[in-house]
């Protein structure tokens, strides 16, 4: 359920804005959301969870002169989970220009491994040289997941951007990680450390 994606004292305000969603999906595609959850344990350490993808029509901008400030980013959060990478994009851009809460960040991270560089490239652009440390913080606490979340990243740049970008060092999801998520080579070993105890 979307409700599950957002701590325990918004479930009024996510109840509100999944009530006012629509439930037409894009062609008609009989299915809401996927199976397949992302699951986070928050800087209070509320775990959320949420789905891969969703098929929901965004009728964000029918619905946001009626929603409060938390409940358009409820909406937008749940909308950086659908399967067009337009909408993803346009609603992590509206996150990212908000004094955005950290139950935002497991959005923020899990549309950082996937394939849309144009997203990655918003993501660093609107964190990079800002304080990024409680996202860090967060990151470091889910370490197993933003440690796929990287391999993911790489292994999207070895696919499909390669050849536009040889050199790994150079690529804007490594600065990603590295400069704003605090990836360290130094978390690869306590990975299997962790996984070895």
């Amino acid at each position: 359920m979307l409700t599950d994606g957002f701590p325990a004292r918004l479930y009024e305000d996510a109840a509100a804005v999944l009530s006012r969603i629509s439930r037409n999906t894009y062609h008609d595609i009989p299915i809401t959301e996927t199976g397949r959850t992302c699951t986070y344990t928050l800087p209070d350490r509320q775990t959320v969870s949420f789905p891969y993808r969703i098929y929901y029509v965004d009728t964000y901008e029918d619905l946001r002169s009626g929603l409060s400030w938390t409940q358009r980013m409820i909406c937008h959060a749940i909308f950086t989970r659908s399967f067009d990478g337009y909408i993803r994009e346009k609603h992590v851009r509206a996150i990212l220009l908000e004094d955005y809460p950290d139950w935002c960040f497991p959005y923020i991270l899990k549309l950082s491994d996937e394939y849309v560089d144009e997203i990655l490239e918003l993501i660093y652009h609107e964190m990079a040289g800002k304080n990024t440390d409680r996202m860090k913080s967060f990151c470091r606490l889910n370490m197993n997941s933003f440690l796929l979340s990287h391999d993911r990243m790489i292994s999207y740049w070895n696919e499909f951007y390669r050849h536009n970008c040889f050199h790994y060092r150079d690529y804007i999801g490594r600065k990603l990680f590295s400069e704003c998520f605090g990836y360290t080579r130094s978390m690869e070993r306590e990975r299997k450390g962790i996984i070895n105890d």
